[in-house]
């Protein structure tokens, strides 16, 4: 067997063990590797090349080494939000700093009548997660909707009962983290502030740092944003 097909092998088991390896670090030590096992066919081959056919040319080439897999994205898991009622709809305000800026097809809510469930995918390099299973009231999710907007996503769950006041987001006994209303009949700017400002707060550092650099962006367009 010549050097190349060897070191081919040898990168194809490191590729199916990667692919079935769970934990990050053993994930991180396989990429590093399946990196040095490519620079050693990359060697192997451009040798072959100069000393010409090997013994071994009649035995059956191998498939090409596999591309080096990429890490998989964080994930955050949102559990702050800012909510506002009407007679109609229970609305839900989540920031996430640059989520305006990815698709739509990034962006997937899946209503249920008692819950809630959104993923939104590949946001400057994360995920980003919320799930609500204990809803204060019953809602319609085929009439429920959600949109995306400038560094957040709203989500408008219709009550099932028209008029009902449900008084929080999930159901009494649970505590929820105390959010400021968004008011939007105010001003909205001052409104996304006191959000934004509240979110910075009770966030992690990644948050923090997103948060950061949403409001450096905004005030390079804007000099009069800030908090």
């Amino acid at each position: 067997m010549s050097a190349v097909q060897d070191i081919e092998k040898d990168l194809f088991e490191l590729s199916q063990l990667r692919a079935k390896s769970q934990r990050t670090n053993i994930q991180t030590i396989l990429d590093k590797y399946i990196s040095e096992y490519c620079d050693k066919l990359k060697e192997a081959t451009e040798e072959a090349k100069k000393n010409g056919p090997t013994s071994d040319s009649s035995e059956a080439p191998l498939v090409q080494a596999p591309v080096k897999p990429g890490r998989p994205r964080p994930k955050t898991k949102l559990t702050t939000y800012a909510y506002d009622e009407s007679d109609k709809y229970m609305k839900l305000y989540i920031t996430i700093p640059g989520v305006h800026n990815v698709p739509a097809e990034k962006v997937s809510v899946q209503f249920q009548h008692n819950g809630v469930e959104m993923l939104c995918e590949d946001v400057n390099g994360k995920d980003y997660e919320l799930k609500i299973v204990d809803l204060a009231g019953e809602i319609l999710p085929e009439k429920s909707l959600f949109k995306q907007k400038t560094d957040m996503v709203l989500l408008m769950m219709k009550k099932s009962k028209e008029g009902e006041k449900w008084e929080a987001v999930i159901k009494s006994g649970k505590k929820e983290k105390k959010m400021p209303e968004f008011n939007e009949n105010g001003d909205p700017q001052e409104s996304m502030m006191n959000l934004m400002k509240t979110m910075y707060e009770e966030g992690d550092d990644e948050m923090k740092r997103q948060i950061k650099k949403s409001m450096y962006e905004s005030r390079q367009k804007n000099p009069g944003a800030g908090f």
